[in-house]
């Protein structure tokens, strides 16, 4: 029997690889401090909390394609109103997965319909 191989957006493994993002890509090229990194690697995983907690997604198994513009937008709508953070907080939280998206779709182009569809959500 003959499986089909998954895309790199499907792929879980490849979505855990890229946190070299967090740990090469921001502070080595894109100069950010460390705060930054830590910053971003929080927001990561409340982002990845909400996947796991709020869609059912298993925590191992995230991959890029569950960062898609439904799952986008409905994780603002959660940290507005169901965790009534500030809209300042709801702004600040997102701002990891778009540069994320964006590192990870240059590395894959089967990446990029998701980052150029999350730049679409106006709150980012």
């Amino acid at each position: 029997m003959r499986r089909h191989k998954k895309s790199k957006a499907q792929d879980s493994a490849f979505f855990w690889s890229p946190l070299r993002f967090l740990e090469h890509e921001l502070p080595a090229i894109r100069k950010k401090s460390q705060n930054t990194v830590a910053s971003y690697r929080t927001s990561l995983n409340i982002c990845i909390d909400y996947l796991e907690d709020m869609k059912g997604h298993r925590r191992e198994r995230i991959c890029f394609q569950d960062l898609n513009k439904e799952n986008l937008k409905d994780y603002l709508v959660w940290m507005g109103q169901i965790r009534e953070w500030s809209p300042k907080t709801c702004n600040l939280r997102p701002t990891v997965i778009s540069p994320l998206l964006s590192y990870a779709s240059e590395e894959c182009m089967d990446i990029t319909p998701g980052f150029v569809s999350s730049k679409t959500i106006s709150t980012w």
